[in-house]
């Protein structure tokens, strides 16, 4: 499950009015900064199927979001930019992406003292759970380095102060930003299917005794 942001998401706008404008020689400098954090809620149970319905509880009230148990919590971060001007074209000075990452996750404090079944069950099901995190983790970083190329590669003519850099820049990250909300949710429907390994082994924990 993804839930994704953007921080100063009138970007476009920002470049356009609020951002310093320095009539210097610059070199577009770009990189991704990455931030993670995990995160837990408490789930309770000794049998797969009071496990799963503690984990539907607990994702409602912890993620925010209906039928989730595990979520990735991304924000795209681009700082204040600052425009340069060289041998006549304006462009983006330092700019930075900052990828925020959060997955939250259940947590079993009854493990110790579950069944050899269910802690099996458990064990196959949060490995999954992980990786299905984790993936939806790879794929914004994906897109923080899309965003990072993007950036770099921008420039527009010096005319008017820059005063088109804005809407430049936006037709570029835009639909970066789209895209990888898109591929987000993608992946999410494939991991939906009866087919997926986590719902597989979501279903076995839940028969699990």
């Amino acid at each position: 499950m993804i839930r994704s942001a953007v921080k100063n998401s009138a970007f476009a706008m920002a470049l356009a009015c609020g951002a310093s404008l320095a009539l210097t020689a610059g070199v577009a400098q770009a990189r991704v900064k990455v931030n993670e954090k995990t995160t837990y809620y408490y789930v309770n149970g000794k049998d797969g199927a009071q496990l799963t319905r503690s984990m539907a509880r607990g994702g409602l009230w912890n993620i925010r979001q209906a039928h989730a148990i595990a979520a990735t919590q991304t924000t795209y971060d681009f700082g204040k930019p600052e425009i340069v001007v060289k041998n006549g074209w304006c462009r983006l000075s330092e700019p930075v992406v900052v990828l925020n990452l959060k997955f939250i996750y259940p947590k079993w404090p009854g493990y110790k003292r579950a069944s050899p079944e269910v802690k099996a069950k458990w064990d196959k099901f949060y490995k999954e759970l992980v990786a299905h995190e984790k993936e939806h983790g790879k794929i914004a970083r994906a897109g923080a380095k899309q965003l990072d190329q993007a950036m770099r590669s921008v420039k527009v003519r010096d005319t008017r102060q820059c005063a088109d850099f804005g809407v430049a820049i936006s037709s570029k990250l835009e639909p970066i930003l789209k895209k990888t909300a898109e591929r987000q949710v993608g992946f999410d429907k494939r991991e939906y299917m009866e087919t997926s390994r986590v719902t597989k082994a979501q279903k076995l924990l839940f028969m699990a005794k």
